[in-house]
């Protein structure tokens, strides 16, 4: 086991005041050796401010490995802040100690919260975006084409749920989350791409008729490099019409603007 000294990496919300949101820290051992941790959690929009402040922390996040221990890279801006400088009991891995030491999210049953699933954390996105009202939660297949395809209600009924989706007049968007910072990455990007491909199969030979868009959009945070090559797999397995990246402010609100156009045209809101 070894020693580390660290500093934690913070944006400045409020220079006046000092307030600051952690967003992961750096380590270095004796030898020099260098380490970044980003931090996993990052408190919602509402708590910083604004949907483009909680952008501004997370894009920071995916690029804390360009943080040096004693110094910032001009490009990150001036509101960046590094701590004071600590040391580290002696541990066997400075990045899992460090993330254990930045902010977490609320869990267990005495903090009224659970760790999030993937599906809920991705709903936080249509949140902070203020299109909540036009998605629903749990798309399932049967219940929703049994009337207008009762054939099909044993066919249909072997397809997973979606995650998210919102109906409009005459236009379905059925959506699925990637989060690049999940330890199953890999595991959800297969998934994904194994529901839309049974879901692209029923449309093309049973539901013809239907206009359905089926989207993953990936939520921010995450290495760029990890963000390129999750987008890269998804487009290489075909199934999905559209893969935002609601990273890139253009495509943010594309979607965004997508979902309040088929949510807005049908009469009343969704919830």
């Amino acid at each position: 086991m070894r020693t580390y000294e660290y500093r934690v990496v913070s944006l400045l919300l409020d220079p006046i005041i000092r307030t600051m949101v952690p967003i992961g820290a750096v380590a270095r051992d004796e030898d020099g050796w260098c380490i970044s941790a980003p931090a996993k959690y990052i408190p919602d929009a509402r708590c910083l401010g604004g949907a483009e402040i909680w952008h501004q922390a997370d894009y920071l996040r995916s690029q804390l490995d360009k943080v040096e221990f004693d110094s910032v890279p001009r490009l990150l801006g001036p509101l960046v802040s590094l701590g004071r400088v600590l040391v580290t009991p002696p541990i066997d891995d400075p990045l899992a100690w460090l993330q254990r030491l930045l902010p977490q999210e609320l869990q267990g049953r005495n903090s009224g919260h659970r760790r999030m699933h993937l599906s809920t954390r991705g709903y936080k996105f249509f949140e902070t975006h203020s299109v909540d009202n036009y998605v629903k939660k749990r798309f399932h297949a049967k219940q929703f084409w049994l009337k207008s395809h009762p054939k099909l209600a044993n066919s249909v009924g072997l397809l997973d749920g979606i995650s998210h989706y919102s109906k409009g007049d005459g236009r379905l968007l059925l959506m699925e989350p990637i989060w690049l910072l999940r330890d199953q990455l890999e595991k959800d990007l297969g998934t994904v791409a194994q529901r839309f491909s049974a879901y692209r199969y029923h449309l093309k030979d049973h539901l013809r008729d239907s206009n359905v868009d089926l989207i993953a959009y990936v939520t921010s945070g995450g290495r760029p490099d990890i963000r390129r090559d999750a987008i890269e797999q998804l487009q290489q397995g075909g199934s999905a019409d559209w893969i935002v990246d609601t990273h890139d402010r253009r495509e943010r609100a594309r979607f965004v603007d997508l979902i309040r156009d088929v949510g807005s045209s049908v009469q009343g809101m969704l919830h």
